[in-house]
């Protein structure tokens, strides 16, 4: 060939673009401005996103044949414009008659007429005894839209999708019946702590606002069944072939097995064991549980094997795998996850039997398109992060594997050849199984390097250990799968005959949960500490160019950037990185409800615990305390005082337990009774796990910090009768830093705070209210004596708020129901306190 023609036909060829990918980014980046934007300013409204819409696709038209690069410009923006329209029309507004706007905060009776949407999900309590001051039960939980709401003098037309949860087991509701409903209704509140996962967000994800609560399953009427259509008929097949799949598993596998076998190919983890949920989760391998992309791909390579088992061509191969991985998709109720691999496969697949090339890229550019029109909320989800992210992390390896693995391939080819003997097909069989398995190391390394400022932002947690666990879970995973599968489908026929191929799934399946339960610990998982703005910059500009990086790069220029983006993520997740900048002290109380939970952090990073529990669910006062300590750059607690064993103060330890790297736990000895549920547990677990138990008495001291003064200015010496009460004499501590003092005087009463009264007070900078706010423990006195600046009331009503803010001066007093409080004192004593705002974020400083 003509050297001339060669080089024309080189710089003719057209480079690869991937406007999809391009439009997705600032699609995206549109939900985000308008995410960030609406909840902080009233000017950004609806008119305000039309006008900008219209303006910005004028000025496109007119200039895109004078300026081409300016129209460009004005396009860009009209696409980000559009995002923002979008999400802001799904997102912020409310119809006059949507079911919201009838409700509120505060639990209040309702009737309404509904209808059911979704197949009533038996949930069965699993928290202990001493997690609740009240006594748990099972419930029934499924969506219904709202169509007419009873009042005392009418009735009107409403709309909106409502949670409903009924106590107890309840059936007898299919998709599309109309349905009466007694109960108790409420709009979903906000998140009241930084960092803990905020129910009110996802449900709203699901276009859910408010929640119905019904007592008795005789709360639920049925006024008339389904009518028959298509679109019913679909959803009631749907749920049937649901619920006889649950059946099948029941009947054919132990509750266990059938609770992962429900996760794993209907999505459904509500039956699972907590502790089964909490050792997939610190093994790093929830993602195995967690219906995904991993799993239509198997499940839709299963269909094509199966293709090829009945003598297929190639179009048959591709049918089968679509038809397999769509299956998945429905059984899974159309998960975004899932049906993001639903949409990337369908890309894929069509430019293969079109025969029309589509560079991966602009498929997962489009898919993620599709998504956020679908719904743009997505965004915000992290199942969908970690899923379009993941896949982002195998293109990277997909791009960096010819390179790894070409050489040790070349030397294995040149050394048989080299010999007289080739190799046999079980050498060569090794061979691929050694390079499978090093290719899956090498993925589940990238992947979980790629995530893990997402999975510390949500999950508080890091997991190295998800690395080799995966390795030996995939393999099992790939065999349980379609056993499952035909136990299913046989099942529907004969539940004799599906029991033999349950039973081998069976055994597999705890394979996995023992993985998973000897993974779950060990030193390969820590609490991480928050990341600093400037470190998860850094972090973004490196994975930038990882990802994008051309292939013709040297491999020391990508093991250079490798080891920063590596080293950077070590600084940026353990607590010396934040040490620099942590020069004063903060305190933080909690919002959990009616209970306490002071979390404070030393200037020299040593943290202490006042309290741990909530009336309520100790488990979640647990989460918010995990939450906030991550938050804080701190990854352990030196030190838990338990005041008194009220439920309320300490049933959120044992929970801690099993998260938190703890040190000592300081305990008042007039709460010694081994009949004490939550007592027990505590003991317990620091016996298990060599945690330090240790007595407090009166004028001791706790050392964290050199300039912080920690003392007990009162505490019981000797145990009382398990039924006396302990509340007078709860512990009172007291902190002192910067010439400012703290009060923290738990369930103080009576002759305790008597006592108290006999020394002198310092006058109080910042103290949390003895007994939540309780109006027979703030007396006149105690307010006197105390002489506070601010006071927070750690409880979950405000029964008493009224006569509490005209008893202290209403410009000192904060309630945890608005949120958790905080207050920071610097090396020079400037004082500050803020409270977590319902945009999330903290605000309203008093500054002192």
């Amino acid at each position: 060939m003509n050297p001339h023609e060669k080089n024309e036909d080189s710089t003719c060829k057209p480079t690869p673009r991937s406007p999809a990918l391009v439009v997705a980014i600032l699609f995206a980046y549109g939900i985000v401005v308008d995410r960030v934007l609406s909840s902080r300013f009233d000017f950004w409204r609806w008119e305000l996103l039309v006008f900008l819409e219209l303006f910005l696709l004028i000025s496109w038209l007119i200039l895109q044949r004078l300026q081409g690069q300016l129209a460009l410009t004005f396009l860009c923006g009209a696409v980000t414009i559009c995002g923002a329209s979008w999400h802001h029309w799904f997102w912020e507004l409310i119809p006059p008659k949507h079911i919201r706007n009838y409700a509120s905060e505060e639990a209040t009776p309702v009737l309404l007429e509904a209808t059911v949407l979704s197949e009533p999900i038996w949930k069965e309590n699993q928290l202990p005894d001493f997690a609740s001051a009240w006594p748990g039960s099972d419930r029934t939980i499924f969506h219904i839209q709202s169509e007419q709401i009873h009042l005392t003098d009418r009735t009107l037309p409403v709309s909106g999708r409502i949670r409903l949860t009924v106590s107890g087991a309840f059936s007898g509701v299919q998709t599309g019946d109309q349905i009466l409903v007694v109960g108790k209704m409420r709009n979903l509140p906000p998140n009241r702590n930084p960092g803990t996962y905020d129910f009110a967000e996802d449900q709203r994800r699901d276009s859910i606002l408010t929640t119905l609560f019904c007592e008795h399953a005789e709360g639920v009427q049925v006024l008339k069944k389904a009518d028959i259509h298509i679109l019913s008929w679909f959803h009631q097949g749907l749920d049937d072939v649901r619920i006889r799949i649950r059946e099948v598993f029941q009947q054919t596998l132990p509750t266990d097995s059938a609770a992962m076998a429900n996760a794993l190919i209907l999505g459904d983890r509500t039956q699972l064991d907590d502790e089964v949920n909490t050792a997939f989760r610190r093994s790093g391998l929830m993602h195995l549980l967690s219906i995904s992309g991993l799993h239509v791909a198997l499940i839709g390579a299963l269909a094509g094997w199966l293709a090829c088992l009945l003598g297929g061509t190639s179009r048959s191969f591709n049918q089968f795998t679509l038809a397999g991985m769509t299956l998945a998709w429905i059984l899974a109720e159309f998960r975004p996850p899932v049906f993001r691999a639903w949409l990337l496969g369908l890309m894929l697949f069509w430019s293969w039997t079109s025969f029309r090339k589509i560079r991966t890229v602009q498929a997962l550019g489009l898919a993620g398109w599709i998504c956020l029109i679908v719904n743009p909320s997505w965004l915000f989800d992290v199942g969908t992060q970690l899923s379009f992210l993941a896949i982002v992390a195998i293109l990277g390896c997909w791009k960096w594997m010819p390179s790894l693995f070409r050489k040790q391939e070349e030397t294995q080819l040149l050394a048989s050849e080299s010999t007289s003997d080739s190799p046999t097909y079980f050498q060569l069989g090794l061979r691929k199984v050694i390079l499978f398995l090093k290719q899956t190391a090498f993925i589940s390394l990238a992947i979980t390097l790629f995530l893990l400022p997402i999975l510390t932002a949500h999950f508080h947690l890091v997991s190295l250990a998800g690395i080799p666990a995966t390795v030996l879970a995939l393999p099992l995973l790939a065999i349980a799968l379609p056993g499952l599968i035909l136990t299913a489908v046989i099942g529907f026929f004969s539940t004799t005959i599906a029991s033999l191929i349950a039973n081998p799934t069976h055994y597999i399946l705890m394979l996995m949960s023992e993985l998973a339960e000897l993974f779950s610990h060990g030193p390969l998982q820590w609490l991480p500490s928050g990341m600093n703005s400037w470190i998860v910059a850094c972090f973004c500009l490196l994975t930038g160019l990882l990802v994008f990086l051309p292939k013709q790069t040297t491999m020391p220029l990508k093991a250079g950037i490798s080891i920063s983006w590596c080293l950077l993520l070590v600084v940026g997740l353990s607590p010396i990185s934040n040490s620099f900048f942590t020069q004063s002290l903060e305190c933080r109380v909690l919002s959990v409800g009616h209970g306490n939970a002071c979390l404070m952090r030393c200037p020299n990073g040593q943290t202490i615990l006042f309290d741990a529990g909530s009336m309520e669910n100790g488990r979640f006062a647990s989460s918010a305390i995990t939450a906030s300590l991550s938050d804080l750059g701190c990854n352990r607690l030196d030190a838990i005082i338990i005041s008194h064993t009220d439920t309320d103060h300490l049933n959120a330890i044992p929970f801690l337990m099993d998260e938190v790297p703890i040190h000592t736990i300081f305990l008042n000895p007039v709460g010694l009774n081994p009949r004490h549920p939550g007592l027990s547990a505590i003991v317990e677990k620091a016996a298990d796990q060599q945690i330090k138990l240790q007595l407090l008495q009166p004028e001791d001291e706790i050392k964290l910090d050199k300039n912080v003064r920690i003392s007990t200015l009162q505490c019981g010496t000797s145990p009382l009768p398990y039924s006396a009460s302990d509340n007078e004499h709860s512990i009172v501590m007291e902190v002192e830093y910067a010439d400012r003092h703290l009060l923290f005087p738990a369930d103080v009463s009576g002759n305790g705070q008597k006592r108290l009264f006999e020394e002198t007070s310092p006058g109080y900078d910042f103290f949390v209210a003895p007994h939540h706010g309780s109006i027979k423990d703030n007396a006149p006195d105690f307010v006197k004596w105390a002489a506070a600046e601010i006071i927070v009331f750690s409880t979950g009503d405000e029964d008493h708020r009224d006569y509490l803010t005209e008893l202290y001066n209403p410009q000192q007093v904060l309630w945890t129901t608005g949120g958790a409080v905080r207050c920071r004192i610097d090396a020079q004593g400037h004082f500050s306190v803020e409270q977590w705002q319902r945009n999330q974020h903290w605000g309203i400083p008093l500054e002192n």
